[in-house]
């Protein structure tokens, strides 16, 4: 139980990370606004970004859902890794957000890009609760 607890505390560790990346994308838009050279990307480019986050998010969700079923070895690994998978498509939403910033889109467009990144990284949240039951997914714990 020591050994779940510690490779969760290190997975919270990556999530304080990660959270904190995107909060010096935030301040970045912020105030370091880009002068105009050419022309933004269009409407359609960002919301063509946008979807590939979101499917790529939901892409990682599924596949570390699957990576914590019965039976494998080295579940454990197999949590974590599961959630670090989580946490960079999360994070690729305000990489998106942060180039399309500088390549000259509005802030508000940047700032739903990155919003959407800190509510993914929200939802993969390793909680007690949430860590312990993909564990026992993946049969670490013995009962």
């Amino acid at each position: 139980m020591a050994e779940i607890e510690q490779v969760r505390r290190i997975v919270t560790v990556v999530f304080a990370a990660m959270i904190a990346a995107v909060g010096v994308c935030f301040l970045l838009v912020a105030f370091f606004p880009v002068a105009g050279g050419g022309s933004p990307p269009s409407a359609k480019v960002r919301w063509a970004l946008l979807a590939l986050g979101a499917g790529e998010y939901l892409f990682a969700t599924v596949l570390a859902r699957r990576r914590t079923s019965a039976g494998a070895p080295e579940a454990l690994e197999r949590v974590r890794s599961g959630y670090l998978i989580r946490f960079a498509a999360a994070e690729a939403v305000a990489v998106f957000g942060i180039s399309l910033h500088f390549l000259g889109a509005p802030a508000g467009s940047v700032f739903v890009f990155l919003g959407a990144s800190i509510a993914a990284l929200a939802f993969a949240y390793p909680s007690r609760d949430a860590f312990g039951r993909a564990v026992e997914r993946a049969g670490t714990v013995d009962s």
